[in-house]
């Protein structure tokens, strides 16, 4: 429990008085000090008075809070991290780690508006690999699965960087290659 301030005046200035012990006064392990001068007419301190107060329940609280103030820092950091990393799980293929179709909708149109704002040409390759089934059942899902694995790194290692490798479907890619043309894109 906080005690009542304790209130000093004294007829004559003391400077030492702020070097006394917080004990001295009886009060905690943190005081709070403020002094007021009086001076006379010709600018000479005559008299002060002293308030002194402790102020370590305040100080605990405050502490408190600068902790609790780091904890929700640390979780609000943890919580966008989190974010982020749904927000990847959301426009990637869990598979191939490349984009998903939901991302490619979304950029498509983003696209197709820029180029014709811009004049510029893209272009869209579609893959479809062809009989894939039939890997699937002679070999099993686990070898199409390093199949589809192995097409998306290929095709990621032979695109530019701004290009956009998607997993459309089951074994359909599309690379949408922005300011190419058709010439351009065949060669991918």
């Amino acid at each position: 429990k906080s005690k009542p301030p304790l209130f000093i005046r004294a007829v004559a200035w003391l400077p030492f008085l702020r070097y006394i012990p917080a004990r001295a006064f009886g009060l905690g392990v943190q005081p709070e000090h403020v002094s007021l001068f009086i001076r006379d007419e010709g600018g000479r301190i005559t008299h002060f008075v002293a308030v002194k107060q402790d102020v370590t329940e305040r100080r605990r609280m405050e502490e408190g809070l600068r902790a609790a103030n780091e904890t929700l820092k640390t979780q609000l950091a943890e919580i966008e991290a989190l974010q982020a990393k749904l927000r990847d799980q959301a426009i990637r293929d869990p598979l191939t780690g490349v984009l998903n179709r939901r991302y490619l909708t979304e950029t498509l149109a983003r696209e197709t508006a820029r180029a014709r704002r811009d004049g510029r040409a893209y272009a869209v390759v579609i893959l479809d690999l062809d009989h894939f089934k039939r890997v699937n059942d002679a070999y099993g899902h686990e070898a199409g699965d390093r199949v589809l694995v192995a097409l998306a790194d290929l095709l990621r290692a032979h695109t530019r960087e701004g290009d956009v490798v998607c997993r459309y479907g089951g074994e359909e890619f599309v690379v949408l290659m922005p300011g190419s043309s058709a010439v351009s894109a065949g060669r991918l």
